[in-house]
């Protein structure tokens, strides 16, 4: 004999909820793991909600707050290996390049290489400084 399996009734409510934009993601989760669901059941509900009912909430701006020990960026070689995973999404680079393929300045104006390619020179923009104001320098990078 197979158990019959039943969905609580206020997940119910709470996944039209979330569908209708009333609740956040994060109030669905917290609420339905409370009634006794995993958070990775919960997740799969989420995926019923529209895209647009869930795009509504996300708000603009912000600060992102990252509980962990930074080493110093003017000392490269005390530089751990997880570092880079933590400034890829905080800092910027001298080039970035586009979905395009052309690589830009981004904090460099210009740049060019030596007739061996083994030195490049990269002229920093005048108007970038690190968050306490000091000027960005070509020792920095």
């Amino acid at each position: 004999m197979k158990k019959e399996i039943k969905e609580h009734i206020g997940i119910k409510h709470l996944k039209k909820a979330v569908a209708d934009g009333k609740i956040s993601r994060r109030q669905f989760l917290r609420d339905t793991t409370l009634l006794g669901l995993s958070a990775t059941a919960a997740y799969t509900f989420l995926g019923m909600a529209p895209q647009v009912a869930r795009a509504a909430n996300i708000p603009k701006g912000g600060m992102i707050r990252i509980g962990a020990a930074v080493q110093p960026l003017d000392r490269p070689h005390n530089y751990e290996w997880t570092q880079p995973d933590l400034t890829i999404n905080t800092i910027e680079y001298l080039t970035k390049t586009g979905t395009d393929n052309v690589t830009r300045g981004w904090l460099a104006e210009s740049w060019e290489a030596s007739e061996d390619l083994r030195t490049w020179t990269f002229h920093i923009r005048k108007d970038v400084t690190w968050r306490n104001g000091r000027a960005f320098t070509a020792d920095d990078a």
